[in-house]
């Protein structure tokens, strides 16, 4: 089974506004909008449009044609209401930012949403703070009105606040705290067009800047910067960035120890783990996963269930994650176990009745743990007590207003399904698994989610060729084989080798079946020639299944002297 690629969630900084500075904002989401939230018209109306419309009109903002800047314009005119704090030339300008960081089409609406709250935030807080020197105060609002005559102002508004800076370094001997609060809006900026680590790098600067006895806006810096840090992988997809968001986290533990503030201890805890899991997903062995899972038992020290209940039951998800992840490496089933006892804990809090989307998410890691139990375990116990938690999770992940998320607990439960379908062989299973998969790639298209999708191609690939092997004729096998090539076309062996060798593998199998149908030598061939290229990643990733490929070859090879041909 392929080995299933979890994500921890960070626990958002909520801090509150009376206590805001430069640094602190909501994030917003498109698909958590509601009559709650006090959020500008603007926001509402482009997470209102489909995710083609939004792409149109980005990419009619990077459009060197004047005509196409025109159409912009006249749209969002038509579009945006007089109540707006953004202006159609803010919105273009943000629509222009989104392009130039190369964001998914999926996302777009998503990643407006946060950088124009990010944007009027980072306005309101230039205003509010003000300091003493007048010279430096009038640079600080030539920084906003750049900002607020147009977003694409960032360089400039950059350039405004360095010299602020370099200011009050000339004029006063004491000017940490108000140069940190310059560095912290210049993060902002640097939000607003996605640029993260670069944001990163500010918050982290202004945290060195500000003087120790100011432990509590020294902690937020950083905590901010290793946000940030995270973000940037969000965008660009560096894994490196990591290691420096554990740093910045770090680097908060020491600001803050527990005896100082528990409670933001225990985040930062939760934030260090949430980082290492992530990293530890992407790595070989267990050393980052096994941290993870020790900074998440930290904050359950503060995080009790009593005191805290929601954090109590965040952090036990995420630490049940984590788990899941090291069992998946590991011979034993223990840490799997312990995965199941912390999910299922976590669901005595999180209810479908308090919380549904949170249990919804949870009982999907909940089936994830029994799957790769169920898997490890003789008969169908558990495989089935998967199959039931993604069920109840898709009571919730509805597919109108969450499709992505359907269609992943869809993919999980055509997995489980597959797995049970071989014990023994079940048509009837494998078929529902066929059928889970393909309403998975409904949403999972290429365009919208490659990688996913190359997946789930290769998950229906499988299915498909257990599948044809219960039954007389090559129909279902062939199927395979498409699948599988389609999900090559993705997973290459340069971008991701070990997909790739998965999808041979399954070709070189699903070859060697047809191959014994159709007493075809070419197939005898090709099967053995996939066999090998998918051994030659899997010898160094994976040794444990070099008997398996032995056993394969050496199949193909007695087929190939049965049908009377040399020795390949």
């Amino acid at each position: 089974m392929r080995a299933l690629v979890l994500s921890v969630l960070l626990l958002t900084l909520a801090i509150p506004a009376a206590g805001q500075t430069i640094g602190d904002y909501r994030r917003v989401d498109c698909g958590k909008l509601d009559g709650s939230q006090s959020v500008d018209s603007a926001l509402s109306i482009v997470c209102g449009l489909t995710a083609d419309q939004v792409g149109s009109l980005v990419g009619l903002a990077i459009s060197p044609q004047a005509t196409d800047q025109a159409t912009l314009r006249r749209r969002l005119d038509d579009l945006l209401p007089a109540t707006t704090q953004l202006s159609s030339t803010t919105v273009q300008s943000l629509f222009g930012s989104l392009a130039e960081a190369g964001v998914p089409p999926a996302q777009l609406r998503n990643r407006f949403a946060e950088i124009a709250q990010r944007h009027l935030d980072l306005l309101d807080e230039l205003e509010r703070t003000r300091g003493d020197d007048g010279p430096v105060q009038d640079l600080r609002e030539a920084a906003a009105a750049a900002l607020r005559a147009n977003p694409a102002n960032q360089d400039l508004a950059l350039v405004r606040l360095d010299d602020a800076r370099r200011l009050l370094r000339a004029r006063h001997k004491d000017a940490d705290r108000e140069e940190a609060a310059l560095m912290r809006a210049q993060a902002g900026i640097e939000e607003t067009r996605l640029r993260f680590a670069a944001a990163a790098r500010f918050y982290e600067e202004a945290a060195d800047r500000l003087p120790n006895e100011d432990a509590d806006a020294r902690w937020l810096n950083l905590l901010l910067a290793g946000h940030r840090y995270q973000d940037d992988n969000r965008i660009v997809g560096d894994q490196s960035v990591f290691e420096d968001a554990i740093a910045a986290y770090r680097g908060a533990l020491d600001v803050r120890p527990r005896a100082a503030e528990p409670t933001d201890w225990a985040m930062t805890q939760h934030s260090v783990g949430a980082a290492l899991a992530t990293l530890g997903t992407h790595e070989r062995g267990t050393t980052k996963l096994e941290e993870a899972a020790a900074a998440f038992r930290a904050a359950l020290t503060v995080y009790t269930r009593d005191r805290h209940p929601l954090r109590w039951a965040q952090t036990q998800n995420n630490l049940g994650r984590t788990l899941t992840t090291l069992g998946l490496r590991e011979r034993s089933t223990e840490r799997l176990e312990e995965a199941v006892a912390a999910l299922q804990a976590t669901l005595t809090e999180r209810t479908r009745e308090r919380a549904p989307l949170a249990w919804a998410e949870t009982s999907n890691n909940l089936g994830d743990a029994l799957l790769a139990l169920g898997v490890r375990s003789f008969g169908s116990i558990k495989l089935r007590e998967a199959i039931a938690a993604y069920r109840a999770a898709l009571l919730e992940y509805d597919r109108s207003r969450f499709p992505l998320k359907w269609a992943m607990v869809h993919n999980n439960l055509g997995l489980a399904l597959s797995h049970l379908g071989r014990r023994p062989n079940n048509a009837v299973k494998l078929e529902s698994a066929i059928a889970a998969f393909r309403a998975a790639l409904t949403e999972r298209t290429r365009t919208r989610a490659p990688h996913d999708w190359a997946e789930t191609q290769t998950n229906l690939g499988v299915a498909l060729s257990r599948l044809g092997q219960l039954e007389n004729g090559i129909a279902k096998l062939e199927e395979a084989l498409a699948a599988f090539r389609a999900a090559r076309t993705e997973h290459t062996r340069k971008r991701a080798p070990l997909d790739w060798a998965r999808t041979r593998m399954g070709e070189g199998r699903t070859l060697l079946l047809i191959a014994a149908r159709k007493r075809s030598l070419e197939d005898v061939v090709a099967a053995e020639a996939a066999l090998h290229d998918a051994w030659s990643i899997y010898a160094a990733a994976r040794p444990k299944h070099d008997e398996w490929f032995r056993a394969k070859i050496n199949e193909a090879r007695a087929l190939s002297a049965a049908l009377g041909a040399k020795e390949i």
